[in-house]
């Protein structure tokens, strides 16, 4: 799964948590993530280091650096990040992508993580899943 900042240039700024972020996260009935099939646990603190971000100009439907794409309906400057663990701020917004079960989780504070407002989606270097929701 890639994380995708579309046209907010203040959405590429990696931030770093002032305090814990509560945010949602898809997993599967035993805690495996749908794309990567890692297995998680309640309750562990889980880092990674967010992968680069890289603005799309290399794709071969750009034109002068601006996305020409066909499910978003109009041209927009697209960077993405293929690395790190992706939330949802919204447990609506997590229900609405996969029919698999939302858990709540904990952005800790003192982590460094992207938002991408377009579909309310963090990515962030650590994660902490507390408890089943859906």
């Amino acid at each position: 799964m890639c994380f995708y900042i579309r046209n907010n240039i203040e959405s590429a700024t990696l931030w770093v948590a002032k305090q814990d972020i509560t945010c949602y996260k898809i997993l599967d009935r035993e805690l495996i993530s749908p794309y990567q099939r890692f297995k998680y646990e309640y309750n562990k603190l889980y880092k990674v280091k967010i992968g680069r971000l890289v603005h799309m100009s290399s794709a071969n439907n750009t034109k002068n650096g601006i996305i020409l794409h066909p499910f978003y309906g109009s041209s927009m400057s697209i960077f993405y990040i293929n690395k790190g663990l992706h939330s949802y701020s919204s447990k609506d917004e997590a229900k609405s992508y996969e029919s698999d079960f939302v858990y709540k989780a904990i952005i800790p504070k003192g982590s460094e993580f992207y938002y991408d407002n377009f579909c309310k989606e963090y990515v962030s270097n650590q994660l902490i899943i507390k408890k089943l929701i859906k």
